[in-house]
This record gives C-alpha cells, structure tokens and sequence, in this order.
C-alpha cells in the first residue's frame, strides 16, 4: 500500500483531517455511498448493493490504499497525527510510528480505481469524491481531491478521469481547478429518477 505526505493545505479546514481510509471506516463509507446512489445522480446505480458487495468494495480500495477519507474531529484533536504520510513497512528510527489523534467522524471520501477492467486500461483510474450532507461548504471536497491526485500517481496512473453527471456543475468547477479538461459529453448517455443524464468526461494526465 502506498501513501503520500499531505500539505498543510491539504489538512483543510480546521478541525478536519485527511487520512488514508481504514478497515473500520466500512460503515461510514458505504452509508455515505448508499445515500449518494439513492438520493443523487453522481452514481448511476438504481439499487444499494448488498452489504456483503459493499463491504467486499471498501476493504478492496482499504488494501490497495487507494481510498482517503475526510474526518470531523473532536475539539481539540491535532488534524496532524495520523494522517496518510510514511507507510508503516517504511518506518524507520528516523520515522517512528506516529501517535494516534482520537478517532472523528467521518464525512466523506475519495478513491480511484481502473476506468476499465481491461490491460491496455491499467494506467488510467477514474476518481470519486463523496461527502455527506452536512460536511459540503467547508474545503473537504478540494482538499480530498488534493490529495488523491498525488495518491492515484504514486499508485501508477497515468490519466486520472472524473465521469461528472452534467448538471454537477460544483463537480465540474472543482475538477478544473485541479487542471482537468473537460474531454467530451455524451447526451442521454444514462437515466435515473425517469429522466436522462447527460455525462461529462473530464481528464488530468499525472
């Protein structure tokens, strides 16, 4: 599993953290998953996946290291302990193991995984970012996306794609800020809630 060091911009807003995901944070993550694919067209899925799928999704991006989440912590809780930078295989007397902030709550996350499941693909991984509800307008967004673009690059992408349901307009601005372009749109490209979604491809190469 790879990890990269996060900025101090990074670390976001007060009171926040970002931190490479954990097996215990299965439960945060799916419920954050599950509510975005029955209450919004960022996923284009019509029925929750079953808890042994969603639990088998999670722990796959948990042990590739391929997933970051967004915590709310506790007043008083140090945003700089515990945050994704040395693996523990790497550590070294020079780079101890680091102490353990208390436990926050998690608000959001971000991954990325292959566009498809096809060798001549290997080198291009899609991103997601998700936060729940109350967790929007406070920087976690950026700051998740901030850091998964360095992780996807660490882990051997290439291409980093956003696939961002066109009327997303906050996704989209947040991907450009990052320097992705936008690359195409197909119309009508899929439907949920009885009406048709128009996809938006957006691209960073790393």
């Amino acid at each position: 599993m790879s990890s990269v060091p996060l900025s101090p911009s990074q670390l976001s807003a007060p009171g926040t953290r970002i931190r490479s995901a954990r097996p215990e944070d299965a439960d945060a993550v799916i419920a954050i998953r599950n509510d975005a694919i029955r209450t919004s067209t960022a996923l284009w899925i019509d029925t929750v996946p079953s808890e042994d799928a969603a639990r088998a999704w999670a722990a796959e991006h948990v042990e590739l290291g391929s997933m970051l989440v967004a915590e709310l912590l506790d007043d008083g809780a140090d945003p700089d302990l515990d945050s994704p930078g040395i693996d523990s295989a790497d550590r070294t007397a020079d780079h101890p193991e680091p102490a353990t902030a208390p436990p926050g709550r998690v608000v959001g996350f971000a991954s990325h995984a292959p566009l498809r499941p096809y060798d001549g693909y290997r080198w291009t991984a899609e991103d997601s970012v998700y936060l729940t509800a109350d967790a929007q307008g406070r920087g976690l967004g950026r700051a998740l996306l901030e850091a998964l673009v360095p992780l996807a690059a660490s882990q051997g992408a290439h291409s980093l794609i956003g696939m961002i349901e066109a009327s997303n307009t906050a996704s989209i601005a947040l991907h450009e800020s990052f320097g992705f372009t936008e690359t195409g749109r197909i119309p009508q490209a899929g439907r949920k809630f009885d009406r048709w979604l128009d996809l938006v491809i957006m691209q960073r190469l790393l």
